[in-house]
């Protein structure tokens, strides 16, 4: 199979070739805009999830509630502390997420597309 070959500049000023129609190809593919899709819609919403986390904690610390807030004490701990350990133990579980579903779903996908379009 003959691929019309053509230079596609890099961000370091060198040349790499690639296939034309076989990239065309792929890029039109509905599995491959399926693909490109889910893993948009899983960044986008985990994304979401830690933005929430954290304008949430700004928004509740920085408000006349948040002084009350900081007032809470578990033993010797603010609340607020305890909250802020929280965020950060949900955000390494949503990289957890993100690396689990990556590895399960989005890589068998990717590697079956590079096998479909293996010349």
């Amino acid at each position: 199979m003959h691929h019309d070959v053509r230079k596609k500049n890099t961000n370091d000023g060198s040349a790499m070739m690639r296939p034309q129609p076989a990239y065309d190809a792929i890029i039109a593919d509905p599995e491959f805009k399926r693909l490109l899709s889910a893993k948009r819609r899983l960044r986008a919403g985990l994304s979401a999830i830690a933005l929430l986390m954290f304008f949430g904690f700004v928004l509740l610390t920085s408000t006349p509630a948040g002084s009350a807030i900081a007032s809470i004490r578990i033993g010797d701990i603010p609340l607020v502390m305890v909250l802020a350990v929280l965020i950060i133990a949900a955000v390494v579980i949503l990289t957890s997420v993100y690396v689990f579903w990556s590895n399960r779903v989005l890589d068998p996908a990717s590697v079956a597309l590079r096998e479909a379009f293996r010349p």
